[in-house]
């Protein structure tokens, strides 16, 4: 079957996300593709709980929807998260995929009902159904819990003609799960190089005003948290690794949470100098705090991804992460970063020990990283998810 000029692809989200908008605004820059996102809910654009955080915050404002084609299903759903399995109730998607005439519907997760009766709708409406999630292996996943995920995909795999995995541990994923190869494309997970590699030059002269704008002390490395601070991140144990470390360095952390007073606290009481806490910053601030970073280090247990890394790396930072996150197979190699097991303060600050003492290598493998990450940008997500279309409607 070949591709129709214009693809009408209707994307389905739970909630407006800058990552997703941005690809999606990319992905409709190709002619003949038409793109409209369906938003089952309107969180984050006005302050609200996240259950995540346990706290109230205002991700983005409407700007965020700028140039990109969008509607907003009417949500009846009860609870106050949209990621939850009845955060999303939106029957309207129903009509929207009955009445609206798209080729393609792109998924881009199964946790949610609203999910289901778009699998459902598509499939009785004979659309093509291209997946894109934030799907890996999780060890130590409970008996029941694995079972469930097993049956869910092994009906998603019924209902989805083609899958994008994200990276190496995604493919890895859906390989497990008996998806044959030929209806795997990959379709890289992004940030918009251009935008944080733009910023990073134009902030590289102001370091040091930076620095003494942000009140942190200059003339030693400093090390960058950015990142929610909630138990599966483990801010803590960045904060520990930072008390044995022998050699100067300032530890920057960037983010809010529920664990945000234990970690502060604890800082407290052992009387650790040159660590700071900043809070939440929305995207508009963030480029400032990546460049006046030397080091970056996300210890989380677990992510699907860690899309903060590409962005770290696009400020040319050495990486320091753990094996539970899942861009660590793709974006942290020998030459560029550290990858130890989770949990393990004693290897984080051995890590950290080697980058704080020595700059040059710290530049090198900076370089390194940029090198890396100019390979893994949007365009080639949106090359991935063309591909991943020309391959369903051919299916």
């Amino acid at each position: 079957m070949a591709i129709p000029n214009p693809c009408r692809v209707a994307v389905l989200a739970t909630h407006p996300i800058h990552y997703q908008i941005q690809l999606y605004r990319r992905l409709a820059q190709v002619p003949g593709i038409d793109v409209t996102m369906l938003f089952c809910s309107r969180f984050g654009l006005s302050r609200q709980i996240d259950h995540t955080f346990g706290m109230a915050h205002r991700w983005y404002d409407e700007s965020i929807l700028n140039g990109c084609r969008h509607k907003f299903l009417a949500n009846y759903s009860w609870e106050k998260s949209p990621s939850s399995v009845f955060g999303t109730i939106n029957p309207g998607v129903l009509v929207e995929l009955t009445r609206a005439r798209y080729d393609v519907l792109i998924v881009q997760g199964y946790a949610g009902l609203t999910e289901w009766l778009a699998l459902a709708t598509a499939k009785k409406r004979s659309l093509r159904v291209v997946f894109r999630g934030e799907t890996i292996l999780r060890p130590c996943t409970p008996p029941r819990r694995a079972a469930i995920g097993r049956m869910a995909v092994q009906v998603l795999t019924k209902a989805v003609d083609v899958f994008l995995p994200i990276g190496t541990r995604s493919r890895e994923f859906y390989l497990h799960y008996g998806i044959p190869s030929d209806r795997l494309v990959l379709s890289p997970y992004a940030v918009d190089n251009e935008f944080f590699m733009t910023q990073a030059n134009r902030l590289k002269s102001q370091k040091r005003e930076l620095l003494e704008f942000m009140g942190v002390s200059t003339g030693v490395p400093v090390i960058l948290y950015v990142s929610k601070m909630t138990p599966r991140k483990r801010p803590l144990d960045l904060l520990m690794a930072f008390e044995l470390l022998q050699e100067p360095a300032f530890l920057l952390f960037v983010g809010d949470g529920p664990l945000k007073r234990e970690v502060q606290d604890y800082a407290t009481r052992r009387q650790l100098q040159n660590v700071m806490f900043v809070g939440f910053q929305r995207q508009e601030t963030l480029s400032q705090f990546y460049a006046v970073g030397d080091v970056f280090v996300l210890p989380s247990e677990y992510e699907p991804w860690g899309l903060v890394i590409n962005e770290a790396m696009c400020f040319s930072l050495p990486i320091i992460t753990t094996d539970g996150v899942a861009s660590s197979a793709d974006m942290v190699k020998e030459e560029n970063g550290f990858v130890y097991e989770a949990g393990n303060v004693k290897a984080l600050e051995s890590a950290l020990r080697i980058l704080v003492s020595d700059a040059e290598r710290r530049r090198e493998m900076g370089r390194q990283s940029s090198k890396i990450v100019e390979g893994w940008d949007l365009d080639a997500s949106v090359r991935g998810i063309c591909q991943g279309l020309s391959v369903a409607l051919a299916h």
